[in-house]
């Protein structure tokens, strides 16, 4: 993580139009894409995030014109996808000079010219090789397999994120390595190299997208383009979304049916008036997206 140095730290800045109604932790999100949510909610819980001078809650609803106090923040460094070729040339390099390995220790072949450290012009050393093992194998900093997110993530959570009302995940405890062995899974981890047995990667002509098109081509005029949703309500007659047309303007039109499957996002659903319970309210204000 890399702490924010540029003229921002505990500095001030205004609440636009574009962002009137919107909730404090998305207001930090938008604002600060590197930034993790956890920091958003220590920074609000600690008051180190002032609105118009005054302490506020995450779920604070913001108003054009006011002003935001921005405390020092530690954004995170920007994360190399784990399936890009040069992490992928990196790990398939690792196995290939892996002379041994146990909970303990790990020892590389190293070859002659291969930096142990980087330095000035140093783009490919045993440390970056290190880092590359590390993402393969969910280890944390200290190259350890523990209980935690990175973990959790390949073995599946006790509870997910945005499990239950307060969305916070329960990581899961990693297995025994005895427990591991005598399983005799490690049997079927080379299945899935086979040529027989792998999973083959469809993908239209033209990219993913064309699924989407092809969709709204058989759909047709039951379509509804450019309509921004302004409120949904539910009875036990069915469901009414109220909406109006983003590009042409205009009055209010509704849409009614028994049911409604809703894909919007929960960071702007919760923005969205609906006559729903408390503990779904409270379900989806507390979801939070992640940046990409």
């Amino acid at each position: 993580a890399v702490t924010l140095r540029d003229g921002r730290d505990g500095s001030t800045v205004t609440v636009t139009a574009d962002e009137n109604g919107m909730r404090v932790d998305r207001f930090f999100e938008a604002r600060f894409p590197g930034l993790s949510f956890s920091h958003i909610q220590r920074i609000v819980r600690k008051g180190e995030v002032r609105v118009d001078g005054k302490r506020v809650e995450t779920k604070s609803r913001l108003e054009a014109g006011q002003t935001v106090r921005i405390p020092p923040l530690q954004l995170a460094a920007p994360r190399v996808r784990e399936d890009s070729p040069q992490v992928l040339k990196d790990r398939e390099y690792l196995r290939s000079i892996t002379l041994a390995e146990d909970d303990d220790v790990l020892v590389l072949n190293k070859p002659m010219g291969l930096a142990v450290q980087g330095g000035s012009g140093t783009t490919r050393h045993v440390d970056g090789l290190l880092e590359a093992l590390r993402g393969w194998g969910a280890l944390d900093a200290n190259m350890q397999y523990v209980k935690g997110r990175a973990s959790s993530n390949r073995r599946g959570p006790d509870v997910d994120d945005g499990g239950g009302l307060n969305s916070l995940p329960v990581y899961s405890e990693p297995g025994k390595l005895p427990d591991l062995l005598h399983s005799y899974m490690w049997r079927a981890i080379g299945w899935g190299h086979d040529f027989e047995y792998q999973t083959s990667i469809f993908q239209p002509k033209g990219g993913m997208g064309q699924i989407g098109k092809a969709f709204g081509t058989e759909l047709g005029p039951l379509i509804k383009y450019n309509s921004k949703v302004i409120d949904i309500h539910q009875d036990d007659r069915g469901v009414t979304a109220t909406y109006i047309d983003s590009v042409k303007g205009g009055g209010r039109k509704t849409a009614t049916a028994d049911w409604c499957v809703c894909t919007i996002p929960a960071s702007v659903l919760s923005q969205i008036p609906m006559n729903v319970g408390a503990p779904m309210k409270n379900a989806i204000n507390q979801l939070a997206e992640i940046p990409t």
